[in-house]
């Protein structure tokens, strides 16, 4: 336990109980108990939090460097917002999609499909108006 045998403990508990005596020797064991369990706790507790920041580490120096940025588009290439001209693509960039201005109204919306699908134990959905 604490490198003490068996004998030198159980001479421990007797002076302890000579001196404490038999009535506070429940409670000073229950305490004594409840700090050495609290005293694990911690110990583990610790043990973990050390073990994770060394993970934390590791997986640190393991991560690929950063790499800088790239340098970013001069200013005269940058399109302005909001404008409806289009504007002329930079070489090796695709050619941005049209504006909502640019692309042309439908002359008249289209009327939405409608699906019935009949299934010959149940009426079909224009049946269920009637009375059955």
């Amino acid at each position: 336990m604490f490198g003490i045998s068996s004998f030198e403990f159980l001479v421990i508990l007797l002076v302890a109980l000579l001196v404490v005596g038999p009535d506070k020797m429940p409670g000073i064991i229950r305490r004594f108990t409840r700090l050495v369990s609290e005293f694990r706790r911690m110990k583990t507790d610790f043990h973990r939090t050390v073990n994770l920041e060394l993970a934390n580490l590791e997986l640190a120096e393991q991560a690929p460097k950063k790499q800088p940025v790239a340098e970013a588009a001069p200013i005269e290439q940058i399109e302005p917002i909001g404008t409806d001209e289009p504007a002329e693509p930079v070489a090796g960039q695709p050619a941005r999609p049209p504006l909502a201005a640019e692309i042309p109204a439908p002359d008249a919306a289209p009327e939405p499909a409608v699906i019935s699908v009949a299934q010959p134990d149940k009426p079909a959905p224009a049946d269920l108006d009637k009375p059955l």
